[in-house]
This record gives structure tokens, C-alpha cells and sequence, in this order.
């Protein structure tokens, strides 16, 4: 009974459907197809994968340890130094490519500044 059933349905919805498709065709009315699903993102990855994938330099070291030794979050860094919470996760994470005006408001707070080693002994 129950599959009897089940063949009936399917056989009246394939029914229908194919009339319609045929029909909306007679009538110049285009279907228009799905839209293709979304490739899936790749997982998060975690500090230490980041780490590991990335060489991380001794000044993002020295600003999450600090940062972590005064109890502050990324965002409190942030706000305390003026500069957005999208830098200073770049900054620990090690990205090579920041300023060096931006990183010095950041080193302020801790009592430190970065500034470039002048040679002695090569002239410009």
C-alpha cells in the first residue's frame, strides 16, 4: 500500500513538473537555474598553526607577551593605543609589511620604541 502510494506521488510530481517545464517554454519563459553553492571555506586556523607556517618575529613576541603580562586583550591594546584591532593581530602574528609609526605607538605603551640601527662604519 505504502509504496504503491509513494510511486503514485512521484509519478504525478514528475507529471507536473514536466508540464510545467514544457509549458513555460512554449510560452518563452526562460527557468532560470540554481545558483551554484558556495565553495566551503577552510577551517580556522589556530595561533600555533599560524605560528608554525610563519616565522614570528622577536617584536610580535614582545607585544603578546607584554600585552599578556598586563591582563590587556587585543582590543583593549588597541583602543589604549589608538591603533585598530586588525593591526595588532597582524602584528603579533608576525606580518612583515606594517608601519613603523603604528608599531611605535603600540612599543610607547610598553615603555619601548623601535628605530632603525645607523652604521658607523658605512657612509651614506
Amino acid at each position: 500500500m505504502y509504496i504503491s502510494l509513494f510511486y503514485t506521488v512521484s509519478v504525478v510530481y514528475n507529471l507536473i513538473l514536466r508540464t510545467a517545464l514544457s509549458t513555460s517554454h512554449a510560452k518563452g519563459v526562460q527557468m532560470t537555474p540554481m545558483p551554484p553553492e558556495k565553495p566551503k571555506r577552510a577551517p580556522r586556523r589556530t595561533l600555533e598553526e599560524l605560528q608554525k607556517s610563519q616565522p614570528v618575529d622577536s617584536i610580535s613576541i614582545f607585544v603578546r607577551e607584554r600585552r599578556k603580562k598586563l591582563g590587556y586583550t587585543q582590543e583593549e591594546l588597541a583602543d589604549r593605543t589608538g591603533t585598530s584591532l586588525n593591526f595588532i593581530k597582524s602584528l603579533e602574528l608576525g606580518k612583515k609589511t606594517v608601519r613603523l609609526d603604528k608599531v611605535n605607538q603600540v612599543l610607547a605603551l610598553f615603555g619601548a620604541h623601535l628605530a632603525p640601527k645607523i652604521n658607523s662604519e658605512s657612509e651614506v
